[in-house]
């Protein structure tokens, strides 16, 4: 979880005109081929902004497992300038229920009286399954950097 807070002294819809040119923002930016070039869908309501990361022209196919990794956030004008806060999650209802597992498994530790490994490959299997997921928290917060400096 990453927690995106930037300010600039550019309009609302200037901003949003930024995040929405992928090509703009990523000018100049070189992407390995076969991990795929990061693309980012933003959709904006009322003062909401949701920006979720999908990786093209790669061999296979982008996971985006149980909603996969996204920003989430508060985009606000005032006569000062616009403020972008919110936060970046990887696949957060997958995350709540391994948490929960996690938990469990820990109690029933502490029941039986006993050691278990289950724990330890909890862990592992999140670290292997979303590591390309994780890789993309990165992604989503270089891309925002990167649109608030080319405004």
């Amino acid at each position: 979880m990453n927690f995106i807070n930037l300010k600039t002294s550019h309009s609302r819809e200037e901003v949003l005109s930024v995040l929405k040119n992928n090509e703009l923002v990523n000018r100049g930016v070189r992407f390995d081929p076969q991990k795929g070039v990061p693309k980012m869908k933003i959709k904006d309501k009322e003062n909401s902004v949701r920006i979720t990361c999908e990786m093209t022209m790669r061999p296979t196919r982008d996971n985006g497992f149980l909603i996969g990794t996204f920003f989430i956030g508060r985009i606000r004008s005032s006569d000062s300038g616009t403020t972008l806060k919110g936060m970046i999650l990887t696949a957060p209802l997958y995350h709540l229920i391994l948490f929960g597992l996690f938990a469990f498994s820990i109690y029933q530790c502490f029941k039986a009286g006993g050691i278990s490994v289950m724990p330890i490959f909890l862990i592992l299997f999140n670290v292997l399954l979303f590591k390309e997921e994780y890789k993309k928290q990165g992604y989503i917060k270089s891309y925002l950097y990167r649109a608030f400096r080319r405004l």
